[in-house]
């Protein structure tokens, strides 16, 4: 899919989980990284777009979708 690397996950990146299961669908924003997580498998705060439910999720197991976007 990527050729070279895939995009990096930023504050404010849409994202999608791979492999969703219940209640997993949908359009996910990135709040941020969480603290003291694995350097070669972090976590990301999420928080659906439809919604607002809250999660964590690991970044293998999320797709980028839109760019993060500054928030100003």
């Amino acid at each position: 899919m990527w050729r070279k690397r895939p995009p990096r996950i930023a504050e404010g990146s849409e994202v999608a989980i791979y492999k969703p299961r219940k209640g997993d669908g949908g359009v996910w924003t990135v709040l941020g990284q969480v603290p003291d997580s694995d350097p070669r498998d972090p976590a990301y705060d999420l928080v659906r777009v439809a919604d607002g439910f809250r999660k964590t999720s690991r970044r293998s197991r999320l797709m980028v979708i839109g760019v993060g976007r500054s928030r100003r």
